[in-house]
């Protein structure tokens, strides 16, 4: 996981998925298998998606 200097988890050497849950987060497009391994942990996990995706383009 990265984050920028300054975000209250930068300090923190592990992250629970609890900890990140409602952050916003840089994620693959729909129909790819890390995206929805990422949804399955976060299901599993009972934490909620985060709100905000933003999907980027592969090859970029």
């Amino acid at each position: 996981m990265l984050v920028p200097a300054g975000h209250p988890l930068a300090d923190h050497k592990s992250v629970r998925l609890k900890d990140v849950a409602g952050e916003a987060f840089v994620d693959m497009p729909t129909g790819f298998g890390q995206r929805q391994i990422v949804h399955d942990a976060f299901t599993r996990a009972k934490c909620g998606l985060f709100p905000s995706r933003t999907p980027i383009s592969p090859g970029h």
